[in-house]
């Protein structure tokens, strides 16, 4: 009997992962790589062992979605337009009186237009089966 429900979940934006990669590293070969195949090795500080790790496109991801039998019901971007600086002076003093959780809903507006999705840290979905 198969079991109907809904999934949420998030999964790494390639395209701004490996940016990040290449500005820390430097390494070329290491992005075009990453880019192509979406697998990277990670090892952390003085580590021997690490691990490999995959970072999806929008299409990747919908693709995925279908083949495991979900219907996507949204997938949008996630980032942060308060970063770090969510509890600090300088935020506050940004919002010039205006609230946080009228920046977060300015936030959820970009999440959802497509053509800002792909440049968000991270996608979010939800599917249902």
């Amino acid at each position: 009997m198969q079991k109907r429900g809904l999934k949420m979940g998030s999964v790494n934006n390639r395209f701004l992962y490996a940016a990040a990669e290449l500005k820390k590293n430097w390494d070329l070969g290491l992005f075009l790589d990453t880019m192509n195949t979406g697998n990277k090795y990670i090892s952390r500080g003085n580590t021997e062992h690490g691990h490999l790790t995959h970072d999806f496109t929008k299409e990747e991801l919908h693709s995925a979605i279908e083949r495991a039998g979900f219907k996507d019901i949204s997938i949008l971007g996630v980032f942060s337009l308060l970063g770090k600086y969510f509890h600090s002076d300088k935020l506050r003093n940004f919002l010039n009186g205006a609230s946080v959780e009228s920046f977060l809903e300015l936030q959820l507006k970009y999440a959802q237009v497509p053509e800002h999705i792909n440049n968000s840290t991270d996608f979010f979905f939800v599917c249902k089966k």
